[in-house]
């Protein structure tokens, strides 16, 4: 449970994570900054870091569109992933072992994924969309983290 928003020029994600348990901690890796690519993650995050040590990081935006999410299964790993071509701002969405592309020009992922879109559909910047997220999904979460595309 998280919420991951992308808007204009940058990616914000808020911090909180939560184990099998319930227990909360924080986590920092929500979002990934490669040269050509921003890579929001939100899903099991053992699984989310397994599937970027295969990602190389000199890879053009193509090239993480295309391989895709190689390991998924629906009942066991279904990630929630944003990416975004750090040049054209083009936001493509995970569906299904895919990334499907977004007509858009701002998309949010995680439990507060609603909360986040609707801030930005009224004029809202990422971060302030996680903001606004955070005070109404319990999902969510704890220091925001921004970063440039």
């Amino acid at each position: 449970m998280t919420t991951i928003a992308f808007s204009g020029d940058f990616m914000a994600a808020d911090s909180k994570q939560t184990d099998t348990w319930g227990l909360i901690s924080c986590c920092s890796d929500k979002i990934a900054a490669y040269p050509h690519v921003l890579i929001g993650g939100a899903g099991e995050a053992a699984q989310l870091r397994k599937w970027r040590r295969d990602l190389k990081f000199d890879w053009r935006f193509e090239d993480f569109r295309d391989f895709g999410y190689p390991t998924y299964k629906k009942d066991e790993d279904d990630p929630s992933i944003l990416l975004v071509d750090r040049k054209s701002r083009a936001i493509w969405a995970h569906s299904q072992g895919i990334f499907l592309p977004q007509e858009r020009p701002f998309h949010a992922i995680g439990s507060g994924r609603d909360f986040a879109l609707a801030a930005m559909a009224c004029g809202k910047s990422a971060y302030d969309a996680v903001q606004i997220a955070i005070q109404f999904d319990n999902g969510s979460g704890g220091v925001i983290q921004v970063v440039q595309a």
